[in-house]
């Protein structure tokens, strides 16, 4: 490798370190884009790691890109904090309202007392009783408690298991690494779509920028009929059957 390479691998490095905890958006060499929150940088993968939001608030997805497979990545502005709510330090103490008591005995609103029947100054017809009148049978509304199938209960009894939650990342950096190998580098567009088509078909993956397809076969740019050697002397019936395969693909492409 020259020094030029290994300075430009350096750059690189450096600069995708520096963006944890920044949102970005990334275009990949196959015009690819993905944004989101960088959480993790692995340099000795050289995957940058981006979470992006899921079907739902609880629910985020996570991009593992190649950071050689990187045409070009810049800075977003995330979205605005909700701004948070201001609580006095010492509330002052909320003073409820007794309701009256009713007495059982009491007269009812606007009857006449005792002296004023006496005088002959007023009627001992029971007056209409008024919206603001008071009996004994009067109501009070108390508070109703929630039912106890409308509260959320929480096992705190169950432990994680962590083992398969490590075996669960494991698998996801290793899906993530797999899927990260199959973006050519420094290779043009029609190539990659080879690659991409001839993959569906028979297992293949990039050395450089020559396709290899069961480990038997090479696929020189640019990338046509005449390009495909064997890696070994026993090849001639892969090479044999992976020049069929591409030939349809060719024809794919010229339609």
């Amino acid at each position: 490798m020259s020094a030029n390479a290994n300075a430009n691998t350096v750059n690189a490095n450096e600069a995708a370190a520096a963006l944890v905890g920044a949102h970005v958006r990334a275009v990949l060499v196959n015009e690819t884009q993905y944004s989101g929150l960088v959480v993790v940088y692995e340099r000795s993968a050289g995957l940058l790691v981006l979470q992006a939001k899921g079907s739902s608030e609880a629910k985020h997805n996570f991009h593992f890109l190649k950071v050689t497979a990187i045409k070009h990545i810049e800075r977003v502005q995330s979205q605005p904090a909700q701004p948070a709510v201001q609580i006095p330090a010492n509330p002052p103490p909320q003073q409820t309202q007794q309701p009256a008591k009713p007495s059982a005995w009491s007269l009812k609103a606007g009857a006449p007392t005792a002296a004023q029947i006496v005088a002959g100054k007023a009627s001992t017809a029971t007056p209409a009783p008024t919206a603001s009148s008071s009996s004994p049978s009067t109501q009070l509304e108390t508070a109703v408690p929630p039912p106890p199938s409308a509260l959320v209960q929480i096992n705190t009894s169950a432990p994680f298991n962590f083992q398969k939650i490590s075996q669960r990342r494991q698998a996801a950096v290793n899906a993530a690494r797999e899927s990260a190998d199959k973006i050519g580098v420094n290779v043009s567009k029609r190539a990659q779509d080879i690659f991409n088509a001839l993959d569906k078909t028979l297992p293949t993956r990039w050395k450089g920028d020559a396709i290899i397809v069961l480990d038997e076969v090479m696929i020189m740019a640019p990338y046509g009929i005449d390009d495909v050697r064997g890696i070994t002397p026993t090849s001639a019936t892969a090479v044999d059957r992976v020049q069929k395969v591409l030939e349809q693909v060719m024809k794919r492409f010229t339609v």
